[in-house]
């Protein structure tokens, strides 16, 4: 099982804030979704 952690630096305001937020819910949301995929043939 492989950890990682994602740490976002946003402000409260602005949609530049809220975009960073999402782009590291996303990322976050794709790192679980293929965790160990790539070892399941095995």
């Amino acid at each position: 099982m492989t950890k990682a952690a994602i740490v976002i630096l946003a402000g409260t305001d602005g949609h530049a804030n809220v975009g960073r937020v999402v782009n590291g819910l996303e990322t976050a949301k794709e790192f679980a979704e293929t965790d160990g995929s790539s070892f399941s043939g095995s």
